[in-house]
């Protein structure tokens, strides 16, 4: 039985419609989330010019994350290059 392109169409629309309705039962969820891409290899805090403290690090980003995730139920995403993109990362090797 060939089902067609345009039946496809519509069984799919009807589907989704049905799948993704508002419902009265489905209960609102709230979630924060918390998003870093492409670290790369800032693990040790830095001075910028004029600064007169040292700011971000792995230290720092692992302490706002887990104030962050305390307050409301969260989700931590992490994309991109983590490691490598300095010379810190470059003597370790990554490790």
């Amino acid at each position: 039985m060939r089902f067609g392109k345009k039946w496809g169409v519509a069984l799919g629309l009807i589907l989704v419609l049905i799948f993704t309705g508002n419902s009265g039962w489905a209960k609102e969820a709230r979630l924060r989330l918390l998003h870093v891409n492409d670290f790369h290899g800032f693990a040790q805090p830095y001075t910028p010019t004029g600064a007169t403290a040292p700011v971000g690090g792995a230290a720092y980003l692992a302490w706002q994350v887990k104030r962050l995730r305390g307050e409301v139920p969260s989700l931590f995403l992490a994309a991109g290059d983590m490691i490598h993109g300095d010379n810190w990362a470059n003597l370790f090797q990554g490790a």
